[in-house]
């Protein structure tokens, strides 16, 4: 009993020292396991064949002395599983980034743009003009006296022009020969001068001006130079005549769609004029001018204007003001002007005026068939004694143009009598496609302001003109005109007539 005892607890003891034993050095003891032991006995449950507690007991075997053969080795226990650790949090996932664009091909990868090229200097342009005009006219003496007289003379201009331009910048010459055939004299023995002439005593520089071209319309013009303003009326270039009429002075010009202008200054008079008026070098005479207004194309143009004329020597302050307007509008055209003179002209005071209308229509367009008239007012003095002078003056007009072929009136106040001028006109002009041009004006004169018992009708004329266009840069023409003189020159008066023919080389 006592035996069975010992072997009992030895067997008890045993694994627990084996368990104490397997353990690693230094390390930790594992946790204990909840499995129970498959080889110890299940407790309360009998032992089958182990003896009687009432059974007498077998002597014990020492404490720690066993029999190996009979005591079973208990199998070391089965090692736990570690504990199950509880997984780390899901952590989300990153942002998905977007792919990488696909890598350009050379052939899919633009150009860069080319640099902007430098603009290229700017070429000189040239022009060049060439003239040859020669006008064989009977001139009348115009004293309406007896039979009709006057005389045969050909004039001849010679023009030649040379132009360059730069950019916005341009240079023109222009020189002229103006003589009358057969003026060249030998002075030595007064014959002909045909073997003589070579000082160009009648050459000249009629235009030179430089000239620079702005933006938005506006130029200026400086030198020696061809104005023309409107229709002439007051300044204007007088092409009729053989050397014409050039200012030497400055323009500054603008002209756009909707509104024009210019100013202009012209030294018309430098004195000293000869080596013996010294004094009177101070005493210059100018021309201001100034002009503008609204455009409308071809149906309105306005331009209100004013020009100043100051002479130091007479002394005079002449301005005229006033306005001009024309226009087109279908086959109808207009045009309309007005001018008040003021100032002094030597000691006496000047209040005078000018008013001109004329209108007209192409009534058959295919022979150009122009049918108008108008009528000219310029005032004059009827009294020249008293303190005002009523006398309008023309300034620099090409009255050739407005008052007659006949040239009775080229200048004003002086060919009127200093009476004012009054002019009705009738025209009729034929111009089929323009190469031919044929032209009938009826005028009728009258004085103004006529002297107290003097008649006041200036007579009627008639002018005749045609023109042919023969190639282009060559063209022909002939006129003739007939003046009939009213009681104004008198009673015992005859008509008188004058009449030319031109050619016209004009090449440009």
């Amino acid at each position: 009993m006592r035996l069975r005892c010992l072997l009992f607890l030895a067997l008890l003891s045993f694994p627990m020292t084996a368990f104490a034993g397997d353990t690693d050095e230094g390390g930790d003891d594992p946790p204990p396991t909840d499995a129970p032991d498959e080889d110890a006995p299940d407790e309360g449950a009998p032992d089958e064949g182990s003896p009687d507690e009432s059974a007498p007991d077998e002597p014990a075997a020492e404490e720690g002395a066993g029999d190996e053969g009979t005591a079973e080795e208990a199998p070391p226990a089965e090692e736990a599983p570690p504990t199950e650790e509880a997984p780390p949090a899901e952590e989300s996932p990153p942002a998905e980034e977007p792919p990488p664009a696909p890598e350009a091909k050379p052939e899919d990868v633009p150009p860069p743009p080319p640099k902007a090229a430098a603009p290229p200097p700017p070429v000189p342009v040239f022009s060049a003009m060439v003239q040859e005009r020669a006008r064989a006219e009977f001139v009348s003496n115009k004293d309406f006296a007896g039979v009709p007289d006057g005389r045969m003379k050909i004039g001849n201009r010679l023009r030649a022009g040379l132009g360059m331009s730069l950019g916005p910048v341009k240079v023109f010459a222009q020189v002229q020969d103006v003589r009358t055939w057969g003026s060249e004299v030998n002075a030595a023995n007064g014959s002909e001068g045909t073997l003589f002439d070579f000082s160009a005593n009648n050459f000249d520089l009629h235009q030179g001006y430089g000239e620079i071209r702005a933006p938005y319309g506006l130029w200026v013009r400086i030198g020696r130079q061809e104005v023309n303003w409107h229709g002439q009326r007051l300044i204007g270039a007088v092409g009729w005549t053989d050397q014409a009429r050039s200012f030497d002075g400055v323009r500054v010009v603008y002209e756009g769609d909707s509104a024009g202008g210019e100013v202009f200054y012209a030294l018309l008079l430098d004195r000293p004029t000869s080596a013996t008026d010294t004094a009177l070098a101070p005493q210059d005479q100018h021309l201001i001018a100034v002009r503008g207004g609204p455009r409308a194309g071809k149906a309105f143009k306005l331009d209100g204007m004013a020009i100043v004329r100051l002479d130091d020597l007479l002394p005079q302050r002449l301005a005229t003001i006033g306005a001009h307007a024309t226009g087109k509008i279908g086959p109808f055209g207009y045009e309309a002007e007005g001018y008040f003179q003021g100032g002094t002209s030597g000691a006496v005071p000047v209040a005078a005026g000018l008013i001109g209308v004329r209108a007209g229509a192409v009534v058959y367009e295919a022979a150009g068939l122009y049918v108008g008239g108008g009528i000219d007012i310029v005032t004059g003095d009827a009294d020249v004694t008293d303190n005002i002078n009523n006398s309008f003056d023309t300034l620099y007009a090409t009255n050739h143009k407005f008052y007659g072929h006949f040239d009775r009136y080229l200048n004003l106040p002086v060919h009127s009598g200093g009476q004012g001028l009054v002019d009705g006109l009738f025209r009729v002009k034929v111009a089929p496609r323009g190469k031919v041009i044929i032209k009938n004006d009826l005028h009728v004169f009258g004085a103004v302001a006529p002297t107290l018992g003097t008649d006041g009708f200036h007579g009627i004329e008639w002018d005749f003109d045609a023109t042919i266009k023969v190639v282009k840069g060559f063209t022909i023409g002939a006129g003739v005109w007939t003046y009939f003189p009213g009681g104004w020159y008198g009673t015992t008066v005859t008509p008188e007539f004058g009449s030319y023919a031109l050619t016209n080389f004009l090449l440009k």
